[in-house]
């Protein structure tokens, strides 16, 4: 199974490492094993959900080659959706999304509160293209 790591670039002269991007292993096959089911759908598609990977990730790019992201469209600011230190009220990672087929449009996008997880919701209001 995919397995997630937390990365960071280290802060020179000190031990510390700045958290900045995941290593995500196992995650492009199930990327790939995604895209040739969406291949078989003759019709629109929906992928929400926690994908456990940041849009500067090379899956995000795989999936967002056919398929609109909400938060882009429709979104405001950063859409931080995941955070190590929910408690804190503080998301810092987007691994949350609502990606869509060219049959819809994201009319309008945002994150709710953590509410007792480490994740927000992406709440995406979409509709049918003309």
């Amino acid at each position: 199974p995919p397995t997630l790591v937390l990365q960071g670039d280290r802060i020179p002269g000190l031990p510390l490492r700045i958290p900045n991007h995941f290593r995500s292993e196992g995650f492009e096959a199930a990327t790939k094993e995604l895209l040739w089911r969406m291949e078989q759908v003759n019709g629109p598609i929906l992928v929400v959900g926690d994908l456990n990977f940041t849009d500067h990730e090379h899956e995000y790019k795989l999936l967002t080659q056919s398929l609109e992201d909400s938060h882009r469209e429709s979104g405001w600011g950063m859409g931080f959706s995941f955070s190590r230190l929910p408690s804190s009220g503080i998301a810092m990672w987007r691994t949350d999304y609502v990606l869509y087929s060219e049959e819809f449009v994201a009319l309008n996008t945002q994150t709710g509160d953590f509410n007792g997880s480490d994740h927000r919701p992406v709440i995406t209001l979409l509709g049918w293209k003309q």
